[in-house]
C-alpha cells in the first residue's frame, strides 16, 4: 500500500482513537488513496467527503479556506466528522 499519506492518516486515527491501519484501510476502500477521487454522487478526496459535509465540517477541523482535495484537510476533516458520528 502507498505510504505517502501515513503520517496524515496516523494523525486522523489519533482523532478517532483507533489503530491507524484500520483508518487507512477505510480510506483505501473509499478512494484507493487517490486525493482526486470523485464518486458518482460527488464525494471527493481520500475520505470521500460530500461537498455539503465539507462545507459544514472543514472549518470545525481547523482548515479555513482549504480545498476539499487537500490531503491533510480532507483526511483530518473526515476523521473529525467520523469521530462526531461515532460519539
Amino acid at each position: 500500500m502507498i505510504k505517502t499519506y501515513d503520517s496524515i492518516i496516523q494523525e486522523g486515527a489519533e482523532i478517532l482513537g483507533c489503530d491507524w491501519r484500520l483508518f487507512k484501510a477505510q480510506l483505501y476502500q473509499e478512494s484507493r488513496l487517490d486525493p482526486h477521487a470523485v464518486s458518482p454522487v460527488g464525494a471527493t478526496g481520500l475520505a470521500q467527503i460530500m461537498p455539503g459535509t465539507w462545507s459544514e465540517w472543514h472549518e470545525r477541523a481547523g482548515f479555513y479556506g482549504a480545498d476539499i482535495t487537500d490531503v491533510e484537510a480532507n483526511v483530518i476533516t473526515g476523521a473529525t466528522y467520523l469521530k462526531w458520528l461515532w460519539d
